[in-house]
């Protein structure tokens, strides 16, 4: 398993395990009757390490990068940094940048890490980042779409492909949510500012044209003309460019294009 254990502390290196929180940051929206998550626990103990190493620092950017580095020499050490580092980028807007920029610094393995950490969220806690029957997308879930758009834009390898795809299976087909067409617009946002990236992603880019043929079909009120229009503009480009790839989902892409 790629986490530590909840509480576990290592010696020497990380200190700041008796800080007190900051402020109430969550990764996840909990009820009352729900046990407190593990993945959750781990990343905000790691997120704690990461405050005292910026506090340790006093504001001098250069101590704090060297200090994050050289935690992040080891393996295990990599892994707490990065943790730390993706919760503060999720659930710290305010600091957001900051907390991107020391990742960018301390990632020594291409991003492998990060991006299946991220994929893992995705696929185990996304529907746990919001309220239950809320209206609007979280700033975690926004966060965390942020960050990927930042990543697909360094066109990081080792797997951004598969965050990307994770999401888009996150995207419900019929559903006039609005938290479901919010989570559809930022990913053909993300799409169409990327479409160079997109087009070199031959295992997932029959399933974007599928995902968007079949969501286009939805979004008939007038309302939703103008992203209708951009939908239908980004699958065409995409069989134009890549007739082979979307021709893998045989009958279902004939279907998706004549609904």
């Amino acid at each position: 398993m790629d986490t530590h254990s909840p509480g576990t502390k290592e010696e020497g290196a990380w200190g700041g395990s008796d800080l007190p929180p900051s402020r109430q940051l969550r990764l996840l929206h909990l009820s009352e009757i729900d046990e407190a998550d593990e993945l959750e626990q781990v990343w905000l103990n790691d997120f704690r390490d990461v405050q005292a190493v910026l506090a340790e620092g006093g504001g001098n950017d250069e101590k704090v990068q060297a200090a994050l580095q050289e935690r992040a020499s080891s393996d295990k050490g990599h892994a707490r940094v990065v943790n730390g580092l993706l919760f503060g980028n999720i659930c710290d807007r305010s600091r957001s940048p900051e907390f991107f920029r020391y990742l960018t610094l301390v990632v020594r393995d291409g991003y492998a890490y990060v991006c299946k950490q991220l994929q893992r969220i995705v696929n185990e806690k996304f529907t746990k980042m919001i309220d239950r029957g809320a209206v609007q997308a979280s700033p975690q879930q926004i966060q965390l779409l942020e960050l990927v758009r930042r990543l697909i834009g360094l066109d990081v390898g080792n797997g951004i492909d598969r965050v990307f795809l994770a999401l888009l299976r996150q995207i419900q087909g019929g559903s006039v949510r609005e938290t479901n067409r919010w989570l559809t617009r930022i990913l053909l946002q993300i799409s169409i500012e990327n479409k160079a990236w997109l087009l070199e992603q031959l295992d997932i880019v029959h399933i974007v044209f599928y995902t968007f043929c079949r969501v286009a079909a939805d979004h008939s009120d007038p309302k939703l003309e103008k992203m209708r229009r951009q939908e239908a503009a980004l699958c065409s480009e995409i069989w134009r460019e890549r007739p082979a790839e979307c021709r893998k989902l045989g009958r279902d892409a004939v279907r998706v294009m004549q609904d």
